[in-house]
Order: structure tokens, then sequence, then C-alpha cells
């Protein structure tokens, strides 16, 4: 019985529910299974996020299953990788109550398909947004919160990507001489501009040339990552749940999604 309630307050405690990883996405239309493709469902129906999310959801709050569809058929070796969901309510769309103060990181326990991964158990704690905003948006450490930035730090993981692994936190530009500073910390920002361009830099900070740190009129904001690997005809579909409400948004980013560059982030809110 013991172990029932905690299984029942554990569900309880995140707003993004568990999902799990389909390999084969045989209940969603052929013709929706491009790469990249985040989807809703209404029954059994799916329909695209971009195109029918904001009607569905118009007249009334309600708990919205999602997927997010991965296709790499023609690759010679199997995709593998790591979908970060960040989602919060946008305060300069609602007036709402709720935490600004703090950041949900969550994660659900998932076995391992390479031996180099981190083992990936339940992690669902709450960190400061200040501390979260600066490792992610600056690669600072901020003095006196080490609580929070161990949290952080365990709240990442090594992950299997296409070939061996790679750290969700790595801080590393993905191309340092070609002006493109993203890197894999950068997507987990709640700053688009960080998101699309990287990092700020630690030493024109410090000289206060690049922008200072400043929080955003967000409220409740929550992280969650799921792995991913594709079956043999190149298809996996990551699904989650998520109760929608006015101000809120959804933002997702496959770190292994990319060619020369990273794809763009995509996001969806519950507009006015």
């Amino acid at each position: 019985m013991r172990i029932l309630r905690a299984l029942v307050a554990a569900a309880a405690i995140s707003s993004i529910g568990a999902s799990s990883v389909h390999a084969a996405c045989d209940d969603v239309p052929s013709s929706l299974r491009k790469d990249g493709a985040w989807l809703f469902s209404v029954g059994k129906e799916w329909r695209t996020v971009k195109g029918d999310l904001q009607d569905y959801v118009r007249l009334q709050g309600r708990r919205v299953f999602f997927t997010y569809v991965v296709s790499d058929e023609d690759a010679k070796t199997p995709r593998r990788g790591l979908v970060v969901i960040k989602s919060g309510y946008d305060l300069a769309l609602v007036d709402r109550d709720g935490d600004t103060e703090n950041t949900t990181l969550h994660r659900n326990s998932s076995p391992n398909v390479d031996k180099c991964e981190t083992e990936l158990r339940y992690f669902d704690r709450k960190v400061s947004s200040y501390v979260y905003d600066r490792y992610h948006d600056y690669g600072f450490k901020t003095r006196n919160k080490d609580q929070d930035y161990k949290s952080i730090e365990e709240f990442h993981i090594k992950y299997a990507a296409r070939k061996g692994c790679k750290f969700s936190n790595d801080a590393r530009a993905d191309i340092p001489y070609g002006g493109h500073w993203t890197s894999n910390r950068s997507q987990f920002s709640f700053d688009p501009k960080v998101v699309e361009s990287g990092q700020h830099n630690q030493l024109l900070t410090w000289l206060g040339i690049s922008p200072a740190y400043a929080s955003q009129p967000i409220s409740d904001r929550q992280v969650d990552v799921k792995k991913y690997t594709v079956d043999g005809a190149g298809l996996a579909c990551v699904r989650f749940n998520l109760m929608v409400s006015p101000g809120r948004f959804v933002r997702i980013n496959d770190l292994e999604r990319r060619g020369l560059f990273r794809e763009k982030e995509q996001n969806w809110v519950w507009s006015k």
C-alpha cells in the first residue's frame, strides 16, 4: 500500500504526465510521420499543434496528449537522442498567480540503450529560476546556491546519440569559429535568444558588455527530458501530456535533430 501511495503521489507532482516512446508510430497516419512533426490527439485523431491546437483549447483548459515524431529512415546508423520539453505560463498574456521563483526539473525513469549512458532514474525537484538561468544562459555557478547547482547537475544526463553518448549540459559551441555558439546547454534556456544564438559570453558579461540577468515574466516553469531511439523503419514517437490553459506555453528542442546547424526550437503558446 505504501508503494502504491508513493507512486500516486509522484504522478501527481508533475504537470507533464508520464509518457512512453513508441518506436513504431502505428497510430499516427503516415502522412503525419515527418521528422520533427509535433502533434496532439483528439480522440483517436492526430492533428498538428501549429495548425489546430489553438482552436481546440480556445474555449476551456484541458489536458492535451502530444507526440513528437522522429523520422530518419535513410540514415546509415540509427538515430538516438533527447527531447527537451519546456513549459510555463507567460504572465504578459495572462493575469495569474503562480510560482515565479522556481523551476521544476522532471524526468521519468527509462532503460538504457547504450552502456555509455547515465542510468535514467525518476527525478523531480525544484530549483531557483535565477540559478537555473545563470547556469544555462551564462554558464555561471551562483554563489551560496550549492544545492540548486548540484540539483541541476544531477538532472542533466549522458544520453545515447547517433554515435556514442553526449552530455545534455555540454556547453561547447556547435561551430565555435562560425558564429554559431549554440550548444546542448543553451537549448535548455527559457530565453529564445540564447536558444537561437548560444550562451552569453562570460567575460563580456563581467565587463558589463553583455546583457545582465533579467528574469522573464513567467510562472510555473518546468523542464522535462525524454530519450528516444528509432526503430528499424527509422521512426520513434515521443509522447507526453500536459494540462493546457490560458497563457500556457510549450517549447520543444530535439538535441539530435540537426544537419550542419541545429533545427530551431518549436514553440506554442495559448495567446489571447
